[in-house]
C-alpha cells in the first residue's frame, strides 16, 4: 500500500508541476525553454509514479 500512495503523490505533483507552468505561462512570460524544462520534469514524475506504482504489482505476483 505504501508504493501505491508514494506512485500516486509522484504522479500528482507532476501534474501539478505541468498545470502551475500552464498557469504562469498565461499570466506571465516564461521563455519556451523553460516551459519545456518544467513540462519535461512533470513528464518524468508522472513515469516515475507509475513505475512505482506497478513495483507492488510485480512484488505481489511472485509471492
Amino acid at each position: 500500500m505504501g508504493n501505491n500512495k508514494l506512485g500516486l503523490f509522484v504522479v500528482l505533483l507532476g501534474i501539478f508541476v505541468i498545470s502551475t507552468t500552464t498557469y504562469l505561462s498565461r499570466h506571465i512570460y516564461i521563455t519556451d525553454f523553460l516551459r519545456g524544462i518544467f513540462n519535461g520534469v512533470g513528464i518524468g514524475l508522472e513515469i516515475i509514479g507509475i513505475i512505482i506504482m506497478q513495483q507492488k504489482k510485480l512484488h505481489l505476483k511472485f509471492m
